[in-house]
């Protein structure tokens, strides 16, 4: 019977064991084995965490270098429509980043918007690496960029007429022109610097423009038209007023029209000795001919018998009041009684003969 009694209080304590292992005496609390499998289920409806991206399609925890659309020599080929569209300071603020946010993918364009805004010196090498991932020194550039922008007062405006404009040669390279003068559509936003430096962004190209040319930039073209070459007037016919109208013609600004244009006489020359305007002497006629009259005196034929020849008053003395009677012929001369009579005596019949016959004779 003892026997009995010890199994059954041992049985008994065995027994007992597992509840003091499952209620032991601790403070600790017991937790179930399913209740845990069910905590342990993910919540449907909580938001999974995202997992971290890398910052670009090529693997740049930066950004990447692209290339450009330089169209027209422009810095992009497009422009830039914000800057187009911009009514507000606000509106021209946020086109101000954007622009940003696009130079800074170009090496070329980054140098040249550092040297506009920072007046800095930078090398394109440094700013991308081997793998087209902007470096740590681009990001710091960027960075300067940005405050600077935000210091800035910055509008909506037009680009000045008589300023520079910038551009990129078939390079690529960011330059400025040497040539002031910019047409057609010039809207632009203007940033005014703290240090009150003034740059212009035109809308059209995305050019940077200001009204100095800023130094350590190279010459570029641009998307305005080169300016025409203007000759010196003394080396164009048309332009030249040396030159007379006869040469430069009607497109010369003459007004002479279908016209021949007059042109005027040279000038005298003081030393020159101007050509004698005497008429020669007619040469002595020939022995037993006689002489050949002068046409322009009447253009009478020989031996006379023509009235060209018309006698004034004053050529007869008797007609003649001033004729002095008293004076003597001259040497060589007679009076006209004279001259009848040797004329008269001179007339033979032989010479009438020969004047019927149609012979010349004497006159």
């Amino acid at each position: 019977m003892k026997r009995i009694l010890a199994l059954v209080g041992v049985l008994l304590l065995v027994a007992a064991i597992p509840l003091v292992t499952i209620f032991g005496g601790d403070d600790e609390p017991v937790i179930d084995q399913a209740e845990s499998e069910v905590e342990s289920e993910p919540d449907p409806e909580s938001e999974p965490e995202p997992e971290p991206e890398p910052a670009s399609e090529s693997g740049c925890l930066t950004w990447e270098s692209v290339e450009g659309n330089h169209d027209n020599n422009r810095w992009f080929g497009d422009g830039i429509a914000s800057i187009l569209e911009a009514q507000t300071r606000e509106d021209a603020r946020n086109a101000a980043d954007e622009f940003l946010g696009l130079v800074k993918h170009h090496p070329n364009l980054l140098v040249a918007t550092t040297r506009y805004f920072l007046d800095r010196e930078v090398e394109a090498v440094e700013l991308f690496d081997r793998d087209d991932c902007a470096t740590n020194e681009a990001e710091v550039l960027v960075a300067e960029l940005e405050i600077v922008l935000a210091a800035s007062d910055i509008s909506v405006d037009e680009a000045p007429s008589d300023g520079y404009n910038s551009g990129v040669d078939e390079h690529g390279t960011a330059g400025v022109s040497t040539h002031p003068g910019i047409t057609g559509n010039r809207q632009a936003i203007k940033i005014v610097k703290p240090d009150g430096t003034v740059i212009w962004i035109m809308g059209r190209c995305g050019n940077i423009v200001v009204t100095e040319p800023p130094p350590d930039l190279p010459e570029v073209p641009t998307d305005e038209p080169p300016p025409k070459e203007v000759k010196d007037p003394s080396e164009d016919v048309l332009l030249n007023p040396d030159v007379p109208d006869r040469v430069r013609g009607p497109s010369g600004g003459s007004g002479c029209g279908d016209k021949p244009c007059e042109v005027d006489a040279p000038e005298a020359d003081p030393d020159r000795t101007p050509p004698s305007t005497d008429s020669p002497e007619p040469p002595p006629p020939e022995p037993g001919g006689y002489e050949q009259p002068d046409s322009s005196d009447g253009g009478g034929s020989p031996g006379g018998g023509d009235d060209s020849v018309v006698s004034e008053p004053d050529d007869d003395a008797d007609d003649n009041p001033e004729q002095d009677d008293s004076k003597e012929p001259s040497p060589g001369t007679s009076s006209d009684t004279s001259n009848d009579a040797d004329s008269d005596d001179a007339k033979t019949p032989e010479s009438d003969e020969t004047n019927q016959s149609g012979d010349p004779g004497m006159p």
